[in-house]
This record gives structure tokens, sequence and C-alpha cells, in this order.
């Protein structure tokens, strides 16, 4: 049997704190929401399900286990997102300038959807492969399809 050790913190503040925790997370989700919209859009929708699960090395891996494209997009769409925030922690000059206006959400959506989307396309070849090319379906020029086939998609015998 597992022994569980159980921490509570009494702080009287708590509901603060996670409320302005809370109300960050918004400058990180956003470019985030929009990079993997915009990857499943120039992948077509299609990933390879084995190549995802591989730990080092593949078509997923790009540098060092970075894509370059996606962390520049990130950090350009938190940034767009931190000038328009307006939450109890912190107030991002443009949205000072507008009296309060939140439009962080907006702002990184857009900023990290574009950037990523620029880059990208840009090196669609190398950053966004489709598996199985312009044949369509997941992973069947792989082989891996056949190896598993718990992997298979529903008519894809």
């Amino acid at each position: 049997m597992t022994p569980y050790l159980f921490v509570t913190i009494f702080n009287s503040d708590f509901n603060r704190l996670y409320s302005e925790f809370l109300s960050l997370l918004i400058v990180w989700l956003s470019p985030w929401l929009a990079i993997y919209v915009i990857d499943w859009a120039l992948r077509k929708g299609k990933y390879d399900p084995v190549a995802l699960l591989q730990s080092r090395g593949g078509r997923y891996w790009r540098q060092n286990g970075f894509n370059i494209p996606g962390v520049v997009a990130q950090l350009a769409g938190m940034a767009a997102s931190c000038l328009w925030i307006d939450s109890t922690a912190f107030v991002g000059p443009l949205s000072s300038r507008t009296s309060g206006s939140d439009f962080s959400f907006f702002t990184g959506l857009l900023v990290g959807g574009l950037v990523y989307f620029l880059l990208g396309r840009r090196g669609k070849g190398r950053c966004c492969p489709v598996p199985g090319g312009d044949r369509g379906g997941v992973g069947r020029s792989t082989g891996y399809l056949r190896a598993h086939p718990k992997l298979r998609p529903a008519g894809h015998e």
C-alpha cells in the first residue's frame, strides 16, 4: 500500500492568489491554442500516431525536441497578450492607456497564430509534414499501422 501525504495550506489570501493565477493563464493559453489550431490546419488534420509517441528522433522531433516556429510564435503571442491584459496581478501598458480594456485573449490568439502560420507555412515541408503525403490517411506511408493494428483508423484494414 502506498502511503499518501496530504498537505493543507491555510492562507487568508488564497482566493485572491488563486484568482490572479487563473487570470494570468490566458497569457500563455491563447497563443498555445492558436498554434495548435494552425498546426492542425497546416497538417490537414493528419498526424502519425506512432511518431507522436517516439521519445527521441522521428518526424516531430525538430531541433533537439524544439519546434522553433512554435516557440517563437508562443513567445510573440505571450508578449502581445501581456500588452493588453487587465488583471489584479498585472495591467499591461496598452490596457492602462485604453481605460482598462482587456484584449489579452484576442491579441495572444491573433499574434501567436499569425506568427506560427507565417513561419510554419514558410518551412511547410520541414515544419509540418503530412503523414502519407498526398495519398492521405494517417501514417499510411510509414508501415507502422500494419505493424500495430490497434492504431489503425476504422475502415483502413
